[in-house]
């Protein structure tokens, strides 16, 4: 029953056009302005490619909320409890079907930015399964957002306040304030850690640099997964 869950899933995400674009098509206008405005500067070109592609993955997350709130906390919900499977499972097949479609919308970006930009990301499957990684990560974060509030309505913003913060911190937009908290905070958020890890594939920094962040990750990914379980289990069953 999982696996058809997911594969249905799947098939609702392709339909999704708002998302696709939000999630795909909008990074790679961004991608493509930067380009043309600093076309001789191969360093920059890349860079914001690389950025670009992480930063968004992170959004990634609302496609785990969105369709579980759609289908548990509506007056749909009747019908997902009526199929022969456990809600918990049901919800974990949504998660799961979310990463792999999102890990495969940041895909398709590298590849673009690669075949039309020459962005050198060197291992095109070592920085796949960062974005993979990350993408878990983020949806277990929205999926324990969803199980913590009393209001699903207000779901939604919580969610936006950990995307943008983690964008926000990770000094995208601007440079965080130089002190120790602030310092610490930047360099573990989850967009960092993935930027981490990729930059260490591109300029093939060591394999422990690879690692040590995406480990972070998946460790949080671990202890994400017990949480949801716990709140799961008061909230859906």
């Amino acid at each position: 029953m999982l696996y058809y869950t997911i594969k249905f899933a799947l098939k609702r995400m392709l339909k999704d056009y708002t998302n696709i674009i939000l999630l795909v098509i909008v990074p790679l206008g961004i991608i493509t302005i930067i380009a043309l405005a600093f076309a001789e500067d191969k360093a920059v070109i890349d860079a914001s490619a690389a950025g670009m592609t992480i930063a968004f993955q992170i959004f990634g997350g609302f496609y785990t909320l969105e369709f579980l709130k759609a289908d548990l906390f509506t007056t749909k919900k009747w019908k997902i409890y009526a199929l022969p499977c456990s809600i918990p499972m049901y919800a974990y097949g949504i998660l799961i079907a979310s990463t792999i479609f999102n890990g495969f919308q940041g895909l398709t970006i590298v590849l673009v930015t690669k075949l039309f930009f020459g962005v050198e990301w060197v291992s095109i499957w070592g920085v796949a399964l960062s974005l993979l990684i990350l993408s878990l990560f983020s949806q277990l974060v929205f999926l324990n957002i969803l199980l913590s509030v009393k209001n699903e309505k207000y779901a939604d913003r919580f969610g936006e306040v950990f995307a943008w913060g983690s964008v926000i911190l990770s000094n995208y937009f601007f440079r965080m304030p130089d002190n120790v908290f602030f310092n610490t905070v930047s360099k573990y958020t989850p967009i960092k850690l993935t930027e981490d890890a990729i930059a260490s594939i591109r300029y093939q920094s060591g394999l422990m640099n690879i690692i040590n962040p995406l480990a972070i990750l998946l460790v949080a990914s671990v202890v994400l997964t017990i949480l949801s379980y716990l709140l799961g289990r008061r909230k859906l069953v």
